[in-house]
């Protein structure tokens, strides 16, 4: 039995070297990206200037339309999150009031009985 144990102990550390490798190649790979990304903006931004003041004027635009956008899906986002909790409250009282008047019709029935 101990020596099944050592084994599967053996294993995990195995695999735990392997999950850390792993680690270490993605937080490279996202680093190189990183840098990547970064080397693509410095060179938008040159080409931009080259452009001219237009060019720049619409990226900066661009930009906060897209921010504009994104503010108010969020908003709609949330808007809707508060119309699907009251809805799901609207559901759970109309299923209580539908109970209690089963229970209601169950006592006048027992009642009339």
């Amino acid at each position: 039995m101990q020596e099944i144990l050592e084994t599967k102990v053996q294993l995990l550390q195995e695999e735990a070297l392997l999950a850390r490798g792993e680690a270490e190649q993605m937080a490279l790979l996202a680093d190189s990206e990183a840098q990547r990304c970064l080397a693509l903006e410095r060179e938008m931004v040159e080409r931009m200037e080259e452009c001219g003041g237009d060019v720049g004027r619409l990226v900066k635009q661009a930009l906060a339309d897209k921010d504009r956008v994104i503010e108010e899906l969020t908003q709609q986002k949330h808007s809707l999150g508060l119309q699907v909790e009251e809805l799901k409250n609207h559901d759970v009282d109309d299923r209580r009031v539908h109970t209690e008047m089963q229970v209601h019709q169950q006592r006048i029935r027992v009642t009339a009985a």
